[in-house]
């Protein structure tokens, strides 16, 4: 989901690195800047209604992001809702 210029959000490159990653200390650390770049991004949509499509590729990213934790870095298991 490209931005109004055309770019995709920064999350979405980090998170797409980190989907493919398969160093563990450097999985680790793109996992550390796809949370904080989610995190930024989320502040930036706050006072607006539009981006619902965003919003949503961010659950999911976070969502695959946990399983991508616990396969990939042993994370103990967390039960999705």
């Amino acid at each position: 989901m490209p931005n109004s210029d055309g770019r995709k959000p920064q999350w979405q490159v980090l998170y797409e690195a980190a989907a493919q990653e398969t160093d563990r200390e450097k999985l680790m650390d793109l996992i550390n800047r796809v949370e904080e770049a989610m995190m930024l991004r989320t502040k930036e949509l706050a006072h607006s209604a539009n981006h619902s499509e965003e919003r949503n590729a961010m659950v999911q990213a976070s969502e695959n992001l946990l399983v991508i934790k616990t396969e990939k870095l042993s994370y103990p298991p967390i039960k999705m809702k």
